[in-house]
């Protein structure tokens, strides 16, 4: 997990948000990769919960990466939150 934040100079809070998920099974397939990351229109149900996701997350200034590692697969999430400052 990691955190970051900064302040912008109309008085917006930012916090960086990362997560990474590891699994040590077999990982995702393949053609469930290929429709989250590559712009198709025919998904399967899987396929098109995790393109809402990365859409989702893309809409906050984030996005989902998928790294593949010998015996293990991960996905690392992050997203970009605001707030206003209270004066």
């Amino acid at each position: 997990m990691y955190f970051g934040n900064a302040l912008n100079s109309f008085g917006l809070s930012y916090l960086c948000f990362a997560y990474r998920v590891t699994h040590s099974g077999g990982g995702i397939p393949e053609e469930f990769l290929s429709e989250m990351f590559e712009n198709r229109t025919d998904t399967s149900e899987e396929g098109i919960s995790l393109l809402i996701s990365r859409k989702l997350l893309r809409l906050m200034n984030g996005d989902v990466r998928y790294l593949r590692e010998a015996g293990k697969s991960s996905f690392i999430i992050s997203v970009e939150l605001a707030s206003a400052l209270k004066s």
